[in-house]
């Protein structure tokens, strides 16, 4: 079975402790491939948890342009925007 390539978009705490073991248990089914975070910093100090030298994004719509699959991992109130912007994002790009 394929892998589904992966986006992280926010790196922080969360994504660490609580996304990032999961997703590395199911290796076999995803392999993260990009990130993005607010602070390009963090971005760069989650990737030492990866073995694969994930890409780092700029910005969330340069993400958007290259994704399959994305993990959200924002603050509560972040959530709907970045949602709806992914959908739009999906929507479109299904036209």
């Amino acid at each position: 079975m394929k892998k589904i390539k992966l986006d992280i978009v926010g790196t922080g705490i969360a994504a660490r402790d609580l996304h990032l073991p999961g997703l590395l248990e199911l290796k076999d089914k995803f392999e993260v491939v990009a990130l993005y975070n607010r602070t390009k910093e963090k971005a760069v100090k989650f990737s030492k948890y990866l073995n694969n030298n994930p890409k780092i994004y700029n910005s969330y719509d340069e993400l958007l342009d290259n994704v399959e699959a994305v993990d959200l991992v924002l603050p509560v109130q972040l959530n709907y925007e970045f949602i709806e912007k992914a959908l739009k994002k999906i929507i479109f790009m299904k036209l």
